[in-house]
């Protein structure tokens, strides 16, 4: 296997992962009897908090500046 295969595999399953998870939202659906909080909810919950707030803004920027700016 090369890197890049690899790499391949492991962005679908990451891929397959979030399709997962956004099927199990929008449907309502529990997972081992309790539901998925939407997207929404866990941005919400970290930002509540100053310092989780400044960690997510970091956060952004690091992957903005390692992934967008090429």
């Amino acid at each position: 296997m090369t890197w890049s295969t690899g790499v391949y595999t492991i962005w679908s399953v990451v891929a397959a992962g979030a399709l997962v998870l956004w099927w199990l939202t929008a449907t309502g659906r529990t997972v081992a009897g309790r539901r998925v909080a939407h997207p929404g909810a866990l941005v919400a919950a970290l930002l509540r908090h100053p310092v989780l707030r400044l960690v997510v803004v970091v956060g952004w920027m690091w992957v903005g500046w390692h992934f967008f700016a090429r």
